[in-house]
């Protein structure tokens, strides 16, 4: 899907296109016939080209598109510099549970996967004939913080109770969701956030939420939400990951080229518009954000040259526009 405003874009941009001096009437219903769009009408009262251009789905416009060597997302400029900075590493969060209710953990899991965070949860996350215990110890050793669902029975539990005593003793942040039973010792001299009806997709965005609060985490969350950024599948989660990203300010040089690359190569982000920053274009905003991270100076001619090009396809598309209004029929 493209947002509106690409698409207003595209639609003129493919008009003027098909209206050129130098393209025949026929030979233009031939390219739109062939990508499965209706022809043009010879009737002068009839759809101007603009018009016929608009009936056309998003995936026949790319298509239109590419055709004539138009602007895919694809286009924009390769990124030049490499940089030799050591990044964090997405966060790794063990999930301290009771068996029984390992189904509501695994959907807050999956929920999590979209901002680029992994929850082990131990019986999605390890292998069939692996030593369990062996793999639980790597995991709580590994961890960058714990996510704790308290239910009842969960004090009884030997093997909760000592996951998260291994987490405190590490003095990684473990926090904690209260279904229907209280922290207690060192754990509950934290506030729990308090689970009633919360569905596994709000109790992630929340937790998402509490990560982004803890300066500790703030490396290792700008390294999800950036690699979430990459492979984002639809506009809906890509504002979804942009929500808690636009407040990080710990984006190191890799990160921001990565989030720079994502931006030019993830038409769910090249073709979208940002909710949270007065609906602009999500290149603009994400060029503004690189600038006051750590690591953007490192590739300021990146950006520079990224928007340049962005001003440079606005002109053009500006130009294309004003070109169809000059040829559009008046109408009696």
């Amino acid at each position: 899907m493209i947002d509106k405003k690409s698409r207003v874009e595209l639609v003129l941009e493919l008009a003027n296109k098909l209206d050129a001096q130098d393209l025949r009437w026929d030979h233009a219903n031939i390219i739109l016939q062939t990508y499965g769009v209706q022809p043009l009408d010879s009737d002068q009262y009839g759809p101007t080209t603009a018009e016929t251009v608009n009936t056309a789905t998003d995936e026949q416009l790319i298509e239109l598109a590419q055709h004539f060597g138009l602007e895919t997302p694809n286009d924009a400029p390769a990124a030049a510099v490499t940089t030799t900075v050591k990044s964090a590493r997405p966060l790794f969060v063990f999930a301290s549970h009771l068996a029984k209710h390992k189904a509501v953990v695994h959907e807050v899991s999956a929920a999590l996967t979209e901002y680029g965070i992994t929850l082990f949860v131990a019986h999605d996350s390890i292998t069939v004939d692996a030593q369990w215990h062996d793999e639980i110890e790597k995991a709580l050793d590994r961890a960058d913080a714990g996510l704790v669902f308290l239910h009842d029975g969960f004090k009884e539990s030997a093997w909760c109770d000592q996951e998260v005593g291994w987490l405190l003793g590490r003095h990684v942040p473990v926090m904690a969701l209260k279904f229907d039973t209280d922290p207690y010792g060192p754990l509950g001299k934290h506030q729990a956030q308090v689970i009633r009806t919360q569905t596994p997709t709000t109790i992630a965005e929340q937790t998402v939420d509490r990560i982004r609060a803890k300066t500790e985490l703030a490396s290792g969350l700008g390294a999800s939400l950036v690699a979430a950024m990459a492979v984002s599948p639809k506009f809906a989660t890509t504002d979804a990951i942009w929500k808690h990203l636009r407040e990080l300010r710990s984006l190191d040089a890799n990160q921001c080229a990565q989030l720079l690359e994502a931006t030019k190569d993830n038409n769910q982000i090249h073709w979208a518009s940002s909710p949270w920053d007065s609906g602009r274009p999500y290149p603009r905003v994400i060029v503004d954000y690189l600038r006051t991270q750590p690591g953007g100076s490192v590739i300021s001619s990146d950006v520079d040259t990224y928007e340049s090009y962005l001003d440079r396809k606005d002109a053009e598309k500006a130009a294309a526009q004003a070109s169809v209004q000059a040829k559009a029929p008046q109408r009696p």
